[in-house]
């Protein structure tokens, strides 16, 4: 299948993404998540789920809270489970090697059995520019992006957003306003709004 080219043309932007592989680079960009998990640089990292996991009860779809490795504590999103991990990684032992021993537990709400897992490692979404390149995590593999790739879809979600803007009239976001916050904001005091970001009870 590697060896076909027919996918290029099937996939023509499939040249402006390529995967990294090599294991000094690799090594550095993992000091700039670490960095940015600790708080150092100005840059943001996201937790999520692979996009293959389930993280609902297929039967009730009822929503899962969340666990961290083996301990009790339960987490009501990622989020949450993201600011533990800010809080730990500002011990001097902190390294991503430990990162990636972490696992995450989507739990059933009234079982209380498991329903789906993953390494956290592969939970997290980074973005970064190295030596006028763009990387980026995801799936816990790292991708190399071409910049004009990068401005070109950087300009076509801008025209989304800054139209759907100008129809919806959104307030803007703070500079560290979190997006659950944001979106209980708008829906406050815009009675036009719903507000479905929240768990089911």
């Amino acid at each position: 299948m590697i060896k076909k080219k027919d996918y290029k043309r099937k996939f023509p932007w499939i040249k402006n993404i390529r995967p990294i592989t090599e294991k000094d680079t690799i090594s550095n960009l993992q000091k700039c998540l670490l960095s940015a998990i600790k708080g150092e640089t100005s840059e943001t990292w996201y937790l999520s789920h692979p996009w293959n996991v389930d993280v609902t009860n297929r039967d009730s779809n009822i929503p899962a809270h969340y666990k961290l490795n083996s301990t009790r504590k339960r987490y009501s999103n990622l989020e949450e489970i993201a600011d533990y991990l800010r809080n730990l990684a500002g011990g001097s032992n902190f390294s991503i090697k430990k990162f990636k021993t972490q696992k995450v537990f989507a739990v059933d709400e009234d079982t209380h059995e498991t329903i789906s897992e993953w390494n956290m490692y592969k939970g997290i979404i980074f973005e970064t520019a190295q030596q006028k390149a763009r990387y980026v995590l995801h799936e816990g593999m790292w991708f190399m992006l071409a910049l004009d790739y990068v401005a070109e879809i950087d300009s076509y979600i801008e025209k989304i957003c800054l139209e759907d803007n100008k129809r919806l009239n959104l307030p803007d976001k703070g500079p560290k306003q979190k997006e659950g916050p944001y979106n209980a904001s708008v829906t406050s005091n815009k009675g036009s709004f719903l507000l479905f970001d929240q768990r089911t009870v």
